[in-house]
């Protein structure tokens, strides 16, 4: 007992405790008597089938993860746009995988400004006129609304593209011809400056020594002159 505490306060604060201890297992020897105990059987919910528009799935980036589409919607559409992402040379081999995608299924391929990338740097920003001009007959528009997006399986390798019944979005680099529409949909890049002239890029930094590019550059420009 606390020596600060006179006694008579601890004995009335010990009763007063006792009192409500016994107070509390009256209540509950109570409830136990008169509750009644219901057993809840809880039904399975139904399985709900999901139905797969008929695309294939992707890998994407240089990660090898494997990228499942996104869900499928059932809102049919007749566009298809790509992905706009990387310099001019990395634009046109995507927009002519719209394009052989757009003459195959019967859709109609257009420009979403929506998804152009602007990359970090310069020659992967503000592109939207040279792209124009190379591709005048593609109309520009603010957004492909409710898209389902199919995604290159693999880079640098052709994988035939699915059809789908809403509109599209493609996304990847398709860096082969044998994504490449009918070549009457294929634009001529020239000049009237310089007739019959023509240009090769040589591009070196990163594709030296990158395990990524895997050609070997010294009979790949020797297959482009001659």
């Amino acid at each position: 007992m606390r020596r600060d505490i006179p006694p008579e306060i601890m004995a009335l604060r010990n009763k007063t405790i006792q009192k409500r201890a016994v107070s509390i297992v009256n209540l509950m020897d109570t409830m136990n008597r008169t509750s009644v105990v219901t057993h809840v059987v809880r039904k399975p919910l139904p399985i709900i089938p999901r139905s797969r528009p008929n695309i294939s799935t992707a890998y994407l980036g240089y990660s090898g993860q494997l990228s499942l589409i996104q869900p499928p919607n059932t809102i049919q559409g007749d566009y298809v746009t790509v992905r706009l992402l990387g310099g001019v040379g990395n634009r046109i081999f995507q927009i002519l995988a719209a394009l052989g995608h757009s003459e195959k299924f019967q859709k109609i391929c257009v420009i979403s400004r929506g998804h152009m990338i602007n990359g970090g740097k310069p020659h992967e920003n503000n592109l939207d006129e040279i792209i124009s001009r190379i591709f005048p007959h593609i109309q520009f528009i603010d957004i492909v609304l409710h898209p389902t997006m199919i995604s290159e399986y693999k880079q640098f390798k052709y994988n035939p593209l699915t059809n789908c019944p809403t509109n599209v979005i493609l996304t990847g680099y398709f860096q082969s011809d044998e994504y490449f529409p009918s070549s009457n949909l294929i634009p001529v890049l020239k000049t009237d400056t310089y007739r019959n002239t023509y240009f090769l890029h040589i591009r070196a930094g990163d594709y030296i020594g990158n395990p990524v590019f895997f050609q070997d550059l010294t009979i790949y420009y020797r297959n482009c002159i001659n």
